[in-house]
């Protein structure tokens, strides 16, 4: 049980830290390489678990009840499996008496394997990734209504 239940970690902290590395990068991508090095650590540790969840849940709620762009389509998917592995790894590393079957082991490892696929397909036209940049923007920069004032 312990190796599925850190299978089930390690998976879910696979796709965290992919997410942390993109907003570091997104942050720093316009500085000179040794001030780049100097700041990245720091932008790098600007997300937390809850800040991510919380984000992951507003993303669902506001593209429910329509019609999705795929581009939308997309972005709720990975917030759901991303919410999916959260739960997951909040159960395998603090519930004493849970255990993880193998099954859902290998499921919720192989569903972080393929979730940063459409996040990494550049735009033809210019190499960046809109969705990518979509999930920074909303991780970053909160709606007006939860800004403080």
């Amino acid at each position: 049980d312990a190796l599925r239940r850190r299978a089930v970690s390690t998976a879910y902290y696979a796709v965290f830290h992919q997410v942390c590395g993109v907003i570091a990068a997104h942050l720093t991508q316009d500085l000179a390489q040794m001030d780049r090095n100097t700041v990245f650590e720091q932008a790098y540790r600007v997300l937390d678990h809850g800040r991510l969840k919380l984000t992951a849940q507003r993303l669902i709620a506001q593209s429910s009840g329509s019609a999705p762009s795929q581009a939308t389509a997309t972005l709720r998917n990975f917030c759901v499996q991303l919410i999916l592995l959260y739960e997951a790894r909040q159960q395998a590393d603090y519930s004493a008496f849970d255990t993880v079957s193998q099954a859902d082991a290998i499921e919720l490892v192989r569903s972080a394997e393929g979730l940063w696929g459409p996040f990494v397909v550049p735009d033809p036209s210019d190499g960046s990734s809109p969705l990518r940049s979509r999930l920074v923007v909303e991780l970053l920069a909160p709606p007006k209504s939860n800004r403080r004032s």
